[in-house]
Formats: C-alpha cells, structure tokens, sequence
C-alpha cells in the first residue's frame, strides 16, 4: 500500500497574480513584462496540489530558484488524495 511519505504532489510557487483580459494575454510577446499584484520584497506562496502549504522568501541556491520557507500551515500540508491506510502510520 501507498503511503503518503511516498506520495508525490504537484508544487507551485506563486509570485503574485495578474487579471488579464484573454485578448490582452494573447498579445504577450517575448520580453513582454507584467506587472504582479506583488511587491519585491513579499513572501511567495507555496501550494501542493493548489492548496497553500507555505509562504516564503525566494532564494537562489547554486543557480537556481528556490523558496525559503518562513511559515508553514502545518494542518494543511501533506493533505494530496492518496490511499491510505491508518493502521501504518
């Protein structure tokens, strides 16, 4: 049986959002900048499978980006769909 430690989920990390009218998005080009609801300097949300599990700082760590994190919503991570059975944990 599946447990959830061996359960992979999906993980995003938000660095802000943009409404956009559908005709405005089908005009971005390469080089095209937009602007995020989202200060430089705010923590960027991580999600698990679309919910929010942490919120952070980006970081680069050997080149590429990461998120350290500064606070974790403990009662909603490792909350993915998976079977599972309780008598294992």
């Amino acid at each position: 049986m599946e447990t959830r430690a061996s359960t992979q989920c999906q993980v995003q990390v938000a660095f802000g959002r943009k409404a956009m009218k559908r005709d405005e998005a089908e005009k971005l080009r390469p080089a095209a900048v937009v602007e995020l609801d989202a200060f430089a300097d705010d923590y960027v949300d991580v999600y698990a499978d679309g919910q929010l599990i942490a919120r952070g700082r980006p970081v680069v760590v050997d080149g590429k980006l990461g998120v350290k994190i500064q606070e974790a919503m403990v009662s909603r991570m490792l909350t993915c769909p998976v079977p599972w059975n309780s008598d294992e944990v």
